[in-house]
This record gives C-alpha cells, structure tokens and sequence, in this order.
C-alpha cells in the first residue's frame, strides 16, 4: 500500500505499509553450531531488506510484524517491535546487517 500525504509546507511525502505475517528467524550457524542456535535476523536491520525499501522511493516505511516471537528456555517470550517506522533518510547514516539467507531457519522449529 502505498499513499501521498502533504504536510503543512506542501511536501509529498510518500510512504509504503508492509503487512508481514511472516515468523521470526535465526541466522543458523549451521555445522559450526547446535540447531536452531545463531543470530536472531533484526528483519528491519536487514541490508538486503533495507536495501529493497529504500530503491523503492518512498520517505518511511511502516512495517508491521503481528506475529513476530521468539521463545527460549530461559525466559520464554522475547519481546519483538511489532511496529517499525524506517525513516529512509537516514539509512545513509546506518549500516545495516548482512545475513546469510541460506542459513535462515523458523524460530519456532
């Protein structure tokens, strides 16, 4: 979805909703590690990700994750943003996480 809003100077802002409904992820590390044992993906740290919203050309993206949890043995629930606001200006000023997309593996599992 995207849309065009005009603020009080008349500037078209434009901005974009993600609906993911996708899980959360690990980056596994695989033979070197046990299952499901890695980095949790930051998916609004993403630089590939990033790097899609951005060539997009749009100012913010909205991004907002419902279903994103993770669970583990010691204290259950981890909280995790369910709103992300990604103001694309300032990616230029970020550097974002590069993950190894074959090694990403469902949280739950």
């Amino acid at each position: 979805m995207q849309s065009q809003a005009s603020d009080a100077s008349d500037v078209d802002t434009a901005w974009s909703l993600i609906l993911d409904e996708s899980t959360a992820y690990i980056e596994n590390r695989g033979a070197f590690g046990r299952t499901h044992s890695g980095r949790l993906h930051a998916w609004f740290d993403d630089a590939g990700f990033l790097r899609v919203i951005r060539d997009a050309g749009i100012d913010f993206a909205l991004w907002l994750t419902p279903y994103k949890h993770v669970m583990t043995i010691e204290s259950g629930q981890v909280p995790l943003p369910k709103l992300s606001i990604i103001d694309v200006s300032l990616l230029t000023k970020h550097k974002p996480q590069d993950y190894d997309e074959r090694r990403m593996v469902p949280s739950e599992k």
